[in-house]
């Protein structure tokens, strides 16, 4: 063996060494007809994460889903469509539970062109073990998210619309509704919340159960001025409501996304305080509300305000901290674009992420969020291929400080410190597809260009890029050690060597 090989041999056991995290920014490409995203959390079985991609169509009406398999390096492995290939399923919320995982959401007939909710529970192979199908009374029902009881019961929150066949919802005869199983699935007791009048739709965004056994959610009461109420609903461990409240602010309208349980036993309350696209003064902020489980406001505050910020999904990383995707809009761009922050109990941010593919004239969003077994998290949504104007699934796999890159360095609530570099350029040693990244948000709408020389001084690659993270395509290229330069118009900005395999 040579002693080139065995050098670059060495390498690489010390970069698996100091990498003890994986990353990955990924879109999944398919057909331009089909429509995708991903709005559940991403789940890990062993080696593997596995992603449930929902689908619409360009060229037919309708839904499915499919299920994609991916190593830890971001490759997929294969994605297969679920279950049922003729009648549409779009999967809203999927868990891990002790022998499987538990999947729900909607179900269209196609022969009774009819919608219904549905959940099933899968092995590790994906396999169906069972699945059950619920018709309501109204047209457009979906369940849209649900936990594992400490008993192995289940319980789901969801909603009951009744759609116009010209559009919109008739809000008088649209429920929120809850739903309580036995570990077969079986119905035990359905909750049909009644309407707080005529004109309002109430909906649920988050459900847990407290360590006494009783189950709260949170949403929000729609109403048609669109200064929205804060909506929580505990219920006894039969599924019953014990009550239900609303949050309001004078002038701000308010929805809650996410509720957990505190040390202390009190809950706290995660959301978006908002003033409504059509006012002047139009901006949104998070919000916490830290409550009684009697529905007492104990503390509430604001932060991270933006020009538009929409609904979040949240995770408790510590007893004290936690770490949400969400979506916001500023007033030097037309498009939404994500955000991961980690905050305290009180609102302190810890650190704040912000997230794009280069792509400037489409919007750009994270669904969902899941931990990682190494300490990071996936993020999940939808973004964009070039070249396709049909949006795909978006998976981005970072660190435990939000990082898609070891050591960036974009906290947001400090004082920016000084880079080595403007760029990092990972995996070195490279096999076909060298990453440049960013390490400077700020700086992500210029262009630059990239050249790589080989040990003769030749130029032998040169590409202009722009964004926080780009992929340079070098398999052309032979094995060995070459040389690259970073400019920005015709000024150096970073020059370094890496080894191609």
């Amino acid at each position: 063996m040579n002693k080139h090989i065995i050098h670059i041999i060495l390498l690489l056991s010390l970069f698996t060494e100091v990498y003890t995290q994986n990353y990955f920014d990924i879109v999944v490409p398919t057909n331009r007809t089909r429509v995708e995203g991903i709005f559940t959390p991403a789940i890990e079985l062993n080696d593997t994460t596995f992603n449930f991609i929902r689908t619409s169509y360009r060229n037919k009406a309708g839904e499915s889903s499919s299920i994609c398999k991916m190593v830890k390096s971001g490759d997929v492995i294969s994605n297969i469509t679920l279950l049922d290939s003729i009648n549409g399923l779009a999967i809203n919320d999927v868990i891990k539970i002790h022998d499987g995982v538990l999947i729900c959401g909607q179900i269209l007939n196609v022969a009774q062109k009819k919608y219904s909710i549905f959940y099933a529970k899968l092995n590790n192979l994906f396999d169906t073990v069972w699945i059950r199908q619920i018709s309501t009374k109204h047209n457009n029902p979906f369940l849209f998210k649900l936990i594992n009881l400490k008993d192995g019961r289940f319980v789901f929150i969801g909603s009951d619309n009744h759609i116009r066949s010209t559009g919109g919802t008739y809000p008088d005869s649209t429920n929120a509704i809850i739903i309580k199983t036995d570990s077969l699935g079986n119905i035990l007791h359905q909750t049909d919340l009644p309407n707080i009048n005529n004109s309002t739709i109430e909906n649920q965004e988050d459900v847990i159960e407290d360590s006494e056994g009783n189950i709260f959610s949170v949403g929000a009461v729609r109403y048609p001025n669109l200064y929205n109420n804060g909506l929580i609903i505990k219920l006894d461990q039969n599924g019953r409501i014990i009550w239900s409240k609303e949050i309001s602010e004078e002038g701000f309208g308010i929805e809650f996304s996410n509720i957990f349980e505190l040390e202390d036993g009190t809950l706290l309350i995660i959301g978006v305080h908002y003033k409504p696209f059509f006012e002047p003064d139009v901006q949104a902020w998070s919000n916490i509300y830290n409550i009684s489980k009697e529905g007492k406001v104990i503390f509430s505050t604001k932060f991270d305000k933006a020009d538009i910020g929409g609904q979040q999904k949240c995770l408790q990383v510590t007893k004290e901290n936690y770490v949400c995707i969400k979506t916001t809009q500023t007033s030097d761009s037309g498009f939404i674009k994500p955000l991961l922050m980690k905050f305290d109990r009180y609102g302190n941010i810890i650190w704040k992420r912000r997230y794009t593919r280069g792509i400037l004239d489409k919007p750009e969003i994270f669904f969902n969020i899941a931990e990682a077994s190494d300490g990071g998290y996936y993020l999940t949504g939808t973004n964009w291929v070039d070249g396709d104007n049909s949006s795909k699934a978006w998976i981005v796999k970072v660190d435990s400080n939000g990082c898609v890159v070891s050591g960036c360095n974009t906290a947001l609530n400090i004082e920016k410190e000084p880079y080595s570099t403007l760029f990092h350029l990972f995996p070195n040693p490279v096999s076909d597809h060298l990453s440049i990244y960013l390490n400077d948000e700020d700086l992500q709408d210029r262009s630059y260009n990239l050249k790589c020389f080989d040990q003769y001084g030749k130029i032998v690659s040169t590409t202009d890029f722009r964004g926080r993270k780009t992929n340079i395509d070098l398999h052309f290229l032979v094995s060995g050690m070459y040389f690259y330069q970073i400019t920005y118009h015709y000024k150096y900005i970073q020059k370094g060597k890496f080894i191609k395999l």
